[in-house]
């Protein structure tokens, strides 16, 4: 009845040893070193919680369950630690003239959004081309699947094939967080003979598609048989 909560925990315990083993090296002080005993006894307590949610009885011989509301509130204690620590490293470093070593916040919000897109898991559609060589079902299709399954889309991927003429699209998505809607669009980029080997012009053609859409994830391209290029977006849908 834990796994989601322990998953989100988990991520976030992830995150927070990233930025623990970049703050370590910056510790010194007496002060510093006692902050980060308290750390590293919160990732010790986190760790033992999510490996083992239910701990051995209690002297009472009551069982003593380690609630998903006490893994969250343990890692509100852990953030807040982890802040400390991080403002206490970067007044050391600005101190001792490193300033160039100073963690960056911006830095830790990158890595976030980095860990974020990252996937593993995958849904495969496959369909005919329309009469304007557009997706069209398929994207119906791919817009249901991400609803009803409550996914978290990241990345699509597309193979046409002309010996049967089928479409491959390809879904890479996350359940482990929360679902998001999703739109999928198709649009003629017109023929890939006119681009030839100006880069820069297929580029613009791509940018001027890019602006009739909002909250673009990511994109893809294919050629038809008849040298037709059209360009996919998902997009996401607040």
């Amino acid at each position: 009845m834990y796994s989601q909560k322990i998953q989100k925990a988990m991520r976030s315990f992830v995150t927070v040893v990233l930025k623990w083993m970049n703050i370590k090296r910056g510790i010194g002080h007496k002060d510093a070193r006692q902050r980060s005993a308290e750390l590293l006894y919160k990732l010790d307590i986190l760790c033992n919680a999510m490996a083992n949610p239910v701990h051995p009885l209690t002297a009472s011989g009551k069982e003593n369950r380690i609630s998903p509301t006490s893994l969250e509130k343990q890692l509100v204690t852990l953030g807040e630690l982890l802040r400390k620590a991080e403002d206490r490293k970067t007044q050391m470093l600005m101190r001792d003239g490193h300033q160039s070593d100073v963690p960056s916040r911006e830095r830790w919000n990158t890595m976030s959004q980095i860990a974020e897109q990252v996937h593993s898991k995958f849904k495969v559609f496959a369909g005919q081309l329309q009469a304007d060589k557009t997706i069209g079902p398929l994207a119906g299709e791919i817009e249901t699947f991400v609803s009803n399954a409550n996914i978290a889309p990241k990345s699509i991927g597309v193979e046409y094939i002309e010996s049967a003429q089928r479409l491959i699209i390809t879904l890479g998505y996350r359940d482990d967080e929360p679902g998001y809607a999703v739109k999928i669009n198709c649009v003629s980029l017109g023929r890939i003979d006119s681009f030839a080997s100006d880069f820069s012009a297929l580029e613009g053609a791509m940018s001027r598609a890019s602006q009739t859409q909002t909250n673009i994830i990511c994109h893809e391209l294919y050629v038809t048989e008849d040298h037709d290029l059209l360009m996919i977006f998902m997009t996401h849908q607040a």
